[in-house]
């Protein structure tokens, strides 16, 4: 007894979805304190045939005067006795009307592929979210403020396979007699292997975390002395699928500013780096001067 293979459509085969969706809030929680909040997340989905050969290309370079990928099972009509049972054998019947065509040379094709070797279900998900809180410290010192961010990035993939199979391809002896072209008999190439497993691979995940927080400090004094700080610090980690240790990176620094009637000019700088091998760097910004006219 044979089966009808599911796929009747190659539309199902080459399907490609993208959907993304996006938020923003903005919150003013009081008079000093705001917020800020984004969100993104995106579903990916691609559906292909499983098998190594590009569809495209292979059938792009077919040659039908030499193969049929597809032998209508209506040109049997006239066949001798085995090459007829082959349709109650086949377990790939294409809609009930096609068998696989071949040759010895060529014992798969495209179309057959599409057919019957089954699907990968390639899935990607992807998920950002970071919130932002600005702090106005003018009650405590005027010019003074503080912000701090924090920030996931999340990533997952995987491939679905569907229908591992593999297949016997079918050689015609045509007959032209008649005026209508039949098919006089069938030799049958290979075997049939419909296991219609399914199975995951290539799954990878991603997980990227940081947070960050700055205190700002401007202010003029007396009209003519100008004064501005940050200082930062942020740091983030990384972790993937298959790497044992998570990537893990800080950062501290420091500048500060000053200018004299915005005409003398005075800058200075500190950060520290700390990687996941625990090296420590201090560097040092050269004092510039710029005189202005």
């Amino acid at each position: 007894m044979h089966n009808d293979f599911a796929v009747q459509d190659l539309r199902h085969l080459y399907f490609v979805a993208l959907e993304a969706f996006f938020g923003n809030l903005d919150v003013k929680l009081n008079d000093f304190i705001t917020s800020k909040v984004n969100t993104s997340i995106t579903f990916y989905d691609n559906n292909s045939v499983n098998t190594s050969n590009n569809f495209w290309t292979t059938a792009a370079t077919l040659r039908p005067n030499i193969l049929s990928p597809l032998i209508p099972v209506s040109y049997l009509q006239s066949a001798d006795a085995a090459s007829q049972a082959y349709l109650g054998t086949s377990s790939f019947v294409v809609g009930g009307q096609n068998l696989l065509g071949g040759t010895t040379t060529q014992t798969t094709n495209a179309f057959a592929d599409a057919y019957t070797r089954g699907m990968v279900q390639s899935t990607t998900r992807k998920y950002q979210f970071d919130v932002t809180l600005n702090f106005n410290l003018a009650s405590l010192l005027k010019g003074l403020s503080f912000n701090t961010q924090f920030g996931i990035d999340y990533n997952t993939s995987y491939n679905r396979i569907i229908g591992d199979n593999g297949y016997a391809v079918y050689s015609p002896v045509w007959n032209p007699a008649g005026g209508n072209d039949t098919i006089k008999s069938l030799t049958k190439i290979g075997a049939d292997n419909a296991t219609y497993s399914q199975g995951l691979n290539s799954t990878y995940q991603r997980q990227t975390m940081f947070v960050s927080g700055a205190f700002n400090y401007k202010n003029t004094f007396n009209k003519v002395h100008n004064v501005s700080a940050i200082l930062l610090a942020h740091g983030y980690t990384l972790a993937e699928s298959s790497i044992y240790h998570a990537v893990a990176n800080a950062n501290l620094g420091l500048q500060v500013s000053y200018n004299y009637k915005q005409k003398y000019y005075v800058e200075t700088g500190r950060h520290s780096k700390e990687t996941g091998l625990h090296r420590l760097s201090l560097n040092l910004l050269v004092q510039k001067v710029h005189l202005q006219p």
